[in-house]
């Protein structure tokens, strides 16, 4: 697999706790943006602005907070925080890394090549998605105290964002559903060719199972129809003769 070959040679550069890293510039930039007002458009990604040569908005707009909610912030980073030691836990840090690093550069990516779609101002909140999928598809039934509150399996809650997602997806311009599509393509990267391989193997599965029990039913038959092959298993309705000969027929075919 590609993933672990890369992990091999270059997992000693990872960095440990990186979406910590990340949750606390986004809580930095959360203050600088209430002490200054406006800062935030200094980090926006701007596509126009890049070109001109703001080249920092590349890397900037992913410590720009979901919201200026002083409540919501809390949830949000401290959500983000859980994922991302999750995350790790089940995958190590190189694969975290990865993953963020991907999301990143899809998302940018879109936000460059499709400035109409007005990503820019949002394109935190679907990385920080691709996140909470990534961990659901990893540890689907870990429960969660959503709000501190509300018991729920993370599976859930990724279906239930999935959905919110795209019901405001319906009401988007072309442009706009294309780079939403775009910016999770770190998660179809990841997953897409597990779940592609478990639905084959799925398929294969299923055809030895039918060819198993079709073989443990014509074993277990006591009647064959010397003609057409049928037995009491395979048609249960069937009557069967015997001749003297010993050759067995059903009804429909005893007098050939």
């Amino acid at each position: 697999m590609i993933i672990e070959k890369m992990e091999r040679s270059f997992g000693g550069y990872a960095v440990a706790g990186l979406i910590r890293y990340i949750v606390l510039f986004n809580g930095l930039v959360y203050v600088l943006q209430l002490l200054v007002p406006g800062f935030d458009q200094f980090l926006l990604l701007r596509p126009d602005l890049v070109m001109s040569g703001q080249v920092w908005r590349l890397f900037t707009w992913v410590f720009l907070p979901e919201t200026m909610s002083p409540i919501w912030i809390l949830f949000a980073l401290l959500f983000l925080w859980f994922l991302g030691d999750l995350l790790e836990e089940s995958w190590g840090s190189f694969r975290v890394n990865l993953f963020y690093l991907s999301g990143w550069f899809f998302t940018t990516v879109a936000g460059m090549l499709l400035p109409g779609s007005g990503l820019g101002t949002g394109a935190n909140v679907f990385l920080n998605l691709s996140i909470l999928f990534a961990a659901a598809t990893m540890q689907p039934t870990y429960q969660v105290m959503l709000f501190f509150v509300i018991p729920l399996q993370l599976k859930w809650l990724a279906i239930l964002s999935a959905v919110l997602l795209g019901l405001s997806a319906l009401g988007m311009p072309l442009e706009s559903k294309a780079a939403v599509l775009l910016s999770f393509a770190n998660y179809f990267l990841f997953f897409g060719p597990e779940f592609v391989r478990g639905k084959r193997e799925q398929g294969r599965q299923s055809v030895r199972r039918e060819k198993f029990l079709s073989g443990l039913a014509e074993a277990e038959s006591l009647h064959r129809c010397s003609v057409c092959g049928r037995t009491e298993v395979s048609d249960p309705d069937l009557e069967f003769r015997v001749r003297a000969d010993g050759t067995e027929f059903c009804l429909e075919h005893l007098a050939g």
